[in-house]
């Protein structure tokens, strides 16, 4: 007898098919059935294959890349596109709440603690914020008649 839920051998037949049927579909580089009996070929494998004999890529298209971490070409990089603006270009405002390791410690494992602490930065950054601006006679608000 078999149990309520259970799989028959059949059932279980029809459902790898429609599983290998759908992999295919999903891929279209795989033109090749998947055979469950055999793992000579890895899916990365198939897909390759698929798409060499498409003609999506060529032999000579696949090569591989050496990653090079050369620290003094990064930074000279990184110095030519960096902008050096005026602080009213960008708005850059950083606040450093120094806070106890026991607070820190008290924090971590809730939300709420931390959701003030960073309504307490950003405040605290826009109050410096907004007293720069005004400390460069520019205006913080909109005009009365501003109905946008």
């Amino acid at each position: 007898t078999q149990s309520t839920g259970s799989f028959n051998t059949l059932q279980h037949y029809y459902i790898l098919n429609l599983i290998e049927k759908m992999i295919v579909l999903d891929n279209p580089l795989l033109n090749t059935s998947i055979d469950n009996e055999s793992d000579d070929e890895s899916i990365e494998e198939m897909e390759i294959s698929g798409a060499m004999s498409s003609g999506k890529i060529s032999e000579t298209g696949i090569k591989t890349v050496t990653h090079i971490n050369n620290v003094g070409k990064l930074k000279e990089r990184l110095e030519a596109i960096q902008k050096k603006l005026p602080w009213i270009e960008n708005l850059d405002v950083t606040v450093d709440l120094k806070l106890p390791t026991q607070e820190l410690k008290a924090i971590i494992n809730d939300n709420f603690k931390q959701e003030m602490l960073f309504y307490k930065q950003c405040s605290i950054g826009t109050q410096q914020s907004i007293a720069r601006l005004k400390s460069m006679g520019l205006a913080t608000k909109r005009p009365e008649d501003y109905f946008c």
